[in-house]
């Protein structure tokens, strides 16, 4: 299995679910609001500054309303992310249900930045040890979604480097080594990213490496850069478990 088979492989993102969804398919649409779930529970949660459970609860109610809202209302040849698009939706959603409900009059709504650091954190240490799994399959497709674009500037195709990326872990190590060379040199890293492509003759004169090898991939070692640079959590996880001793494949 390739370095990057099991991240970038399927095609299936969240948008093309949408897609499906807002021309009928209305099974996917409930597999889809119970799959996200999670990012429902937490976008309430950070919106109201206190974690909102579940069971019998009107704020995660109108956010539940709130995300089915915006399946039907997004727009997908804007070319916008779904989750952020989302994420608005339901926070007006939670304004608008405190300006217009009766309890108002009995709730104070404190907005999220009025609770300390060490409540926040709190909050969210909780909720992702509730919820890890799930969160990290959400976050890690909207981060993908958004890499596609990135790579998209320097030519390069997910589906490339699905097939062309390196098969073994001593060639792996080798791209990725590479690839740290030229993020740690500011100037190696800042010619790649206005020319879009690795400068070569540059990078010769520090790396002991056949230039072949640089050349053969080039694609997997730019993608790489650029997660590294990133602030992509999950998938610079994966890199870091390379340099670390461990493997990429799922």
């Amino acid at each position: 299995m390739s370095f990057f088979n099991s991240l970038f492989r399927s095609e299936n993102t969240i948008e093309n679910k949408i897609d499906k969804i807002q021309k009928g398919d209305e099974i996917l649409r409930e597999i889809l609001i119970q799959e996200y779930v999670p990012f429902i529970v937490k976008t309430v949660s950070q919106k109201l500054g206190r974690y909102v459970s579940i069971e019998n609860n009107e704020e995660f109610s109108v956010g539940l309303s709130a995300f089915n809202e915006a399946i039907n209302s997004f727009d997908i040849k804007k070319g916008n992310k779904f989750l952020a698009y989302s994420k608005k939706v339901i926070n007006s959603r939670l304004i608008d249900y405190y300006r217009n409900s009766k309890k108002t009059r009995d709730i104070k709504v404190y907005p999220f930045t009025y609770f300390d650091e060490e409540k926040f954190n709190a909050l969210e240490k909780r909720y992702m040890m509730d919820n890890a799994g799930e969160l990290e399959k959400i976050e890690t497709a909207d981060e993908i979604s958004s890499f596609k674009l990135c790579l998209s500037e320097y030519g390069i195709n997910f589906d490339d480097l699905v097939l062309f990326s390196p098969k073994h872990k001593d060639s792996i190590r080798q791209c990725v080594k590479i690839a740290r060379m030229i993020t740690d040199n500011d100037r190696l890293y800042d010619m790649m990213t206005k020319k879009k492509a690795i400068p070569l003759n540059e990078l010769m004169k520090i790396a002991d490496v056949h230039r072949r090898t640089i050349e053969r991939n080039r694609k997997f070692i730019i993608t790489t850069c650029l997660i590294i640079r990133s602030d992509l959590d999950v998938l610079k996880a994966y890199v870091m478990s390379v340099e670390e001793g461990g493997t990429l494949n799922a």
